[in-house]
């Protein structure tokens, strides 16, 4: 519901929790980091563009980061969350590049 990138393409909100589990993989195996790095700084870049737009627009929307199991609305803090999230991609990448 948030996610400009899901808009224009439906399927990529269908693919996105696969993403993440292969970047959260990609990590935790140090495989790749670069390039998980990079896809995680487009990717939650997109994300929080969204989430800052509903934020703005003052619109009440459940939170998709608990998934389907919790109904928690969409605060602030899915933003800082995004926004240290990006803070700490880029510090990882210029300290490897």
């Amino acid at each position: 519901m948030y996610d400009p990138l899901a808009k224009i393409v439906p399927a990529y909100a269908w693919v996105y929790p696969f993403i993440e589990t292969a970047l959260g993989l990609m990590f935790l195996m140090r495989f790749e980091i670069p390039i998980a790095l990079i896809a995680t700084l487009i990717i939650l870049g997109i994300t929080t563009v969204g989430v800052t737009k509903i934020l703005l627009d003052k619109k009440s929307i459940q939170c998709a980061c608990p998934g389907t199991a919790l109904k928690l609305p969409m605060t602030e803090a899915t933003f800082i969350e995004n926004t240290i999230m990006i803070v700490m991609a880029v510090v990882m990448l210029t300290r490897i590049l």
